[in-house]
C-alpha cells in the first residue's frame, strides 16, 4: 500500500469495515473481551499450577491460602530479597541455647548400635560409666577427642557429647572403624 491508501483506509468508518471486511466494530469489541477472558482464565491457572506450586515448595512457610495475584512476581521478589541480603541470615538463638556447646561430629568413625538403649536408662551410679546388661560392657561417657581416642584405643563402648550439660542424648555405640587420628580436621574445644 502507498501512503495515499493508507490514509484512505485510516479513515473508513465502521460501515465501511462491515462492507469490506465483513466485520462489524461490536464484534471486535467481543471478540477483543473472549481473548482478554481466556488470557486471564490461562494466567491464573499457571498462577496456580506452576508459580505457586514452585513458591510454597522453596519458601515451604508460606500459606497455601495466602491471596496473591502474581505468584511469579512473589516468588521474583523473595528470590531478589535473598540474593540482595545474603544467604546466611542470622536466625535467632533461644537464650537457653549456648551455642558454644554444639555437637561436633568426629568423621571416619562407624557407630554400630548393639542395644537399642539410651545412655541414661543404663544400669550404674556414676555419670561418666555405664554397664549395658544387653552386650555385657561398660560404656564411657566421652566429652573430648583426646577421651574419645582413648577409650576408643582400648577398645570400650563409648557415649560421646561434646556439651557439658547432657540435656540430649549422647551418641553411643562401639567404634568399629580403624581411625587415623592425624586425619581428623578439627579438634573438639574443651568446654
Amino acid at each position: 500500500m502507498d501512503l495515499k491508501q493508507l490514509y484512505n483506509f485510516a479513515r473508513c468508518n465502521s460501515r465501511t469495515f462491515k462492507v469490506f471486511f465483513n466485520v462489524d466494530k461490536r464484534d471486535i469489541g467481543k471478540e477483543k473481551n473472549e481473548m482478554r477472558d481466556e488470557k486471564d482464565l490461562d494466567f491464573n491457572r499457571v498462577q496456580v499450577l506452576v508459580w505457586k506450586l514452585l513458591a510454597v515448595s522453596y519458601f515451604p512457610r508460606v500459606d497455601h491460602n495466602l491471596n496473591v495475584k502474581n505468584w511469579m512476581q512473589f516468588l521474583r521478589k523473595r528470590m531478589k530479597h535473598i540474593k540482595g541480603n545474603g544467604y546466611d541470615f542470622k536466625l535467632d538463638i533461644p537464650s537457653f541455647v549456648n551455642s558454644n556447646m554444639d555437637e561436633e561430629i568426629i568423621e571416619n568413625c562407624e557407630w554400630v548400635y548393639k542395644c537399642p538403649l539410651s545412655y541414661f536408662n543404663l544400669s550404674g551410679d556414676e555419670i561418666d560409666v555405664k554397664f549395658c546388661n544387653v552386650c555385657e560392657k561398660h560404656v564411657y561417657l566421652v566429652d573430648s577427642l583426646e577421651s574419645f581416642r582413648e577409650r576408643v584405643g582400648r577398645g570400650n563402648c563409648v557415649a560421646f557429647t561434646s556439651k557439658l550439660y547432657l540435656y540430649d542424648e549422647p551418641l553411643m555405640g562401639e567404634c568399629v572403624a580403624d581411625i587415623d587420628y592425624d586425619t581428623i580436621p578439627f579438634d573438639i574445644q574443651e568446654n
